[in-house]
């Protein structure tokens, strides 16, 4: 058994961007954000990604906001201190915050089950079309609705 302290914490995240800092912390009024003293942007080099840290008094750290995966560059401020505002726990409910993430989940579902229902009418419409020109019935009108 290993009684070593777990320091991957210490070793894969780090603060960066000062300058980033300052409007995590201190606000973007730009953006609609005040700010959160408790807050560090950090970089976590192992997912390649940047997190949003919280470090309250007498609690130990917790992610609170993570990005997609990077490439290369920096996270737009703007966006993030955005994001931060209309997720801010301070000011909305959890429950709040949740009925805005589930809308938005069922408006990209829906959206990705239209473009499935033109991806079958389109292929659909070709083998109608194969059909027609084999037996000499084609019609050059198809139409398709998904349930």
């Amino acid at each position: 058994m290993n009684n070593a302290p777990d320091i991957r914490h210490e070793l894969e995240i780090a603060a960066v961007g000062e300058h980033l800092q300052r409007y995590i912390r201190e606000g973007l009024p730009t953006a609609g954000w005040d700010g959160d003293p408790w807050l560090t942007l950090a970089y976590n080099k192992l997912e390649d990604r940047y997190e949003v840290w919280v470090e309250d008094p007498g609690r130990s750290p917790k992610c609170v906001l993570r990005s997609k995966p990077f490439s290369k560059g920096e996270p737009s401020i703007q966006e993030l201190c955005i994001h931060l505002r209309d997720n801010d726990l301070r000011k909305k409910s959890v429950d709040d915050v949740l009925a805005a993430v589930d809308a938005h989940n069922a408006a990209t579902e829906r959206k990705a089950r239209e473009s499935g229902f033109q991806a079958q009418a389109a292929a659909l419409e070709k083998v109608y079309w194969s059909v027609g020109k084999a037996t000499g019935d084609y019609k050059p009108t198809f139409g398709y609705s998904g349930a």
